[in-house]
């Protein structure tokens, strides 16, 4: 049996000829859509309502009688913004469907200016980005999420150790390093570069929102070629992320007191800005204090509170014992409760909902005091 050759075939059908280099990559590409389950289509079409079935008679000159047939009419139509009792009116043109190509799920809906982003193109980015890292075996995952809806890809880095400190000594722990690219198929969103932490002894990730280039990607007009123009900042997103690990092995030196919890606490969760952190033997440490709180209105939902204490128990507590109680370990008991201990948490969550927010709040949070002039003093 002859072997396929891609060029051959080319060739013969007027085709231009692939490089070595790009024959490579569109097999990196062609894989990397095919392990995902990735390997579909957006199209846009119009916005139809449930076919209109009507009666159509006509005269049949052979038997001399009227044939009654029933057809079946799509009306194409846009976005219902009021429709009126008698079917007439309340209907925005100019609004498409965005149609999952492979099984003909409506994903979401666009304006006419909506363009569409495709899987191929966004797998085409970041395998082409692996060209940076020459002699390097790196490679693109990527997740699904809500039926096809949102998808996201990650160009996964080599791994770092962050040394962290526990009760029994120094430890290093692992940590997996990627850069994101997610899209929005549905139009609730833009594409956006990220960055994607994950410390491998506790499963805790953490993605955040690229600054290092233009982060959000808005779907009008040449959005492909301004996504692929703002690869060329790699280079700046890539030092980010390298900030962002000696960010890390910077917080696993430095150890935190009752205010920098109660600090973490309010950031991230709705408390009373005049709740104070005391010690407790209830949850084994400490707790929120709010009895000096005179106006109950004011005072902490029962329900934050309740977060809050699953916070220190579930979270807080085991990765101080992990990590020791420095920012480091700080910063894992907020990815160790948005990853583990929040009873939605999900991909989508932690990548493009509340909990990414949650993250990159405590993040900046610690990165603020990291920064103050005492502490980098105590650092060099």
């Amino acid at each position: 049996m002859n072997n396929f050759n891609l060029n051959e075939m080319l060739n013969a059908n007027g085709i231009k000829p692939l490089s070595d280099a790009d024959a490579r990559l569109q097999m990196r590409i062609a894989k990397v859509l095919s392990d995902t389950k990735t390997d579909w289509n957006v199209i846009k079409l119009p916005l139809q309502t449930t076919p209109y079935n009507r009666e159509v008679s006509t005269w049949n000159n052979d038997s001399d009688t009227l044939d009654t047939t029933l057809v079946s009419t799509p009306v194409p139509l846009t976005k219902v913004v009021g429709q009126k009792t008698d079917g007439t009116g309340g209907v925005r043109r100019g609004h498409f469907a965005m149609v999952r190509e492979d099984n003909c799920d409506v994903l979401g809906v666009g304006s006419e200016q909506y363009t569409a982003v495709q899987n191929k193109d966004m797998a085409e980015v970041l395998c082409g980005i692996q060209d940076h890292f020459s002699g390097m075996e790196l490679d693109v995952t990527g997740e699904v999420l809500d039926e096809g809806r949102k998808v996201t890809y990650t160009l996964n880095l080599p791994s770092d150790v962050i040394e962290g400190q526990d009760k029994t000594g120094k430890v290093g722990h692992k940590i997996l390093r990627g850069i994101t690219l997610t899209n929005s198929h549905d139009g609730s969103g833009s594409v956006r570069f990220g960055i994607f932490h994950e410390v491998c002894i506790c499963s805790n990730g953490m993605y955040v929102n690229s600054k290092g280039v233009k982060k959000a990607f808005r779907h009008t007009g040449s959005v492909l070629e301004r996504i692929k123009d703002a690869v060329q900042g790699f280079t700046m997103m890539l030092e980010e992320e390298m900030s962002m690990l000696n960010n890390y092995k910077r917080m696993a030196e430095v150890e935190v007191n009752e205010k920098h919890i109660e600090g973490i606490i309010k950031a991230i969760f709705k408390v009373n800005k005049d709740a104070k952190v005391i010690p407790s033997e209830d949850t084994q440490g400490i707790k929120i204090d709010e009895e000096h709180i005179k106006d109950d209105k004011s005072k902490t939902s029962v329900k934050s509170m309740n977060q809050v204490n699953t916070f220190i128990t579930k979270a807080l507590i085991p990765e101080f014992a992990q990590k020791g109680a420095t920012m480091w370990g700080l910063m894992n008991a907020v990815t160790q409760y948005t990853n583990h201990q929040v009873s939605n948490s999900s991909a989508e969550y932690l990548i493009l909902g509340e909990g990414r927010k949650k993250n990159e709040k405590a993040y900046n949070t610690l990165l603020g005091w990291l920064n103050e002039p005492r502490v980098e003093a105590m650092l060099n």
